[in-house]
């Protein structure tokens, strides 16, 4: 099986994201079409796909499932670390009430108000595996893609154009 692990298009900016109910910017629809016919040029067929249930995770999955002609399936499983009350909060106020807290600034045990800490990442690819194991039509050679918030790493064979159209 190959996993291929996909990041959702651009959504707002001036806000943070996590478990934010952002939709993405038309610059993100944009993207998540570029990476479908992609997808579709490279012959990169998937046969599966399960996203976040988060809008833009969600978002960037329909828009893939569209173009592949595939069925999506979304599970708060998939969904990143639980940014708490920070979730969707406008950027000048989320740092004037809560001064440099970003992931990258968490200790291992450190939650986000009303969220989890960088020690609840176990428990999180926990339960995404679960969710890839579960899946009783597996066969070796099927291609699946998962749209993890956090991920985006695109593997084997397929290579995809950045923003600038250069091969990585």
């Amino acid at each position: 099986m190959i996993v291929y692990l996909i990041r959702h298009g651009s959504d707002d900016t001036t806000k943070r994201g996590g478990w934010s109910n952002q939709p993405l910017t038309k610059e993100g629809v944009e993207q998540s079409e570029h990476l479908a016919q992609t997808l579709i040029e490279q012959k990169c067929e998937a046969v599966k796909i399960i996203s976040s249930d988060l809008p833009r995770a969600k978002q960037t999955a329909e828009v893939l499932a569209r173009y592949l002609h595939l069925k999506a399936k979304f599970s708060p499983d998939f969904r990143e670390v639980n940014n708490g009350i920070l979730a969707g909060m406008d950027n000048t106020d989320a740092e004037r009430q809560y001064p440099g807290l970003y992931w990258k600034n968490l200790a291992w045990e450190q939650s986000y108000p009303g969220g989890e800490s960088p020690k609840c990442l176990g428990k999180l690819a926990h339960r995404q595996y679960k969710q890839l194991d579960s899946c009783d039509s597996w066969r070796c050679n099927q291609r699946y893609s998962p749209f993890a918030e956090q991920c985006s790493l695109f593997k084997q064979k397929c290579r995809f154009p950045n923003r600038s159209g250069s091969v990585r």
